[in-house]
């Protein structure tokens, strides 16, 4: 078994607790009785628990969240927009795709820029990303792109987190009107905590994944000019 890593705290394990909390103050909000969980008398099966149900959780959100945005990114754009390959064209100039792309098709066999039509190839671009990761992680110690994943997932899937959030929270507030559950202070921060993140972790998201994608780009082409180095040599 693989060890657990930083990307799986900041990927599943982070968000899950997130949405595991909001239920379980969904619980206790509503009386809910918990006590068959026991949870005073079992602290450690508890926590070990929390912990795996996180995982799973969080792990479930990140699809969630991946399938989502793919999603609305089509209906909004249609096209698949704010991609990898959308940033690489945005932030790299010709000239520097056409070395990445006879370094790509070197050491790839993977074409991402046509000469002939002097025009990038999206498609191709989406296909070699994917690749120089796992390039990158396999043959290097490159780490700081693995640490920018972790955190543009965390921020992505803590959005989606929030978004979820909403329903539940206008749920409790219609039903428990009568109860002025919006006098009570524990419902009002939990309320403005969850509908001021949601602007900010889809900011932030976007901010990881750009320089996620610019640092990747970056780390490979590095990696590619030093084979080739070493090849002439």
């Amino acid at each position: 078994m693989d060890k657990l890593t930083v990307f799986d705290i900041l990927a599943f394990f982070i968000p899950g607790a997130f949405l595991n909390g909001l239920i379980y103050y969904f619980l206790l909000v509503f009386n809910i009785d918990i006590s068959i969980f026991k949870i005073e008398e079992q602290p450690i099966i508890n926590s070990i628990s929390f912990l795996g149900l996180s995982y799973v959780v969080g792990f479930v959100i990140s699809e969630f969240a991946f399938h989502f945005f793919n999603r609305f990114n089509r209906i909004r754009n249609k096209q698949h927009n704010f991609s990898y390959s959308d940033i690489i064209l945005k932030e790299f100039d010709a000239d520097y795709l056409k070395k990445l792309s006879k370094y790509n098709e070197e050491f790839l066999s993977i074409k991402i820029y046509d000469a002939e039509s002097k025009t990038p190839i999206a498609s191709n671009i989406r296909e070699s990303f994917l690749i120089w990761v796992e390039t990158i992680a396999m043959h290097t110690t490159y780490a700081l792109g693995t640490v920018l994943h972790g955190q543009f997932m965390l921020f992505r899937n803590l959005f989606a987190v929030f978004l979820l959030s909403v329903p539940l929270l206008v749920f409790m507030l219609i039903s428990m009107w009568d109860e002025e559950i919006y006098y009570r202070a524990d419902f009002v921060i939990a309320a403005v905590f969850c509908t001021v993140l949601i602007p900010v972790s889809y900011k932030i998201y976007k901010n990881r994944f750009q320089i996620y994608t610019k640092t990747i780009v970056r780390g490979i082409y590095s990696y590619f000019s030093s084979l080739q180095n070493k090849t002439k040599t």
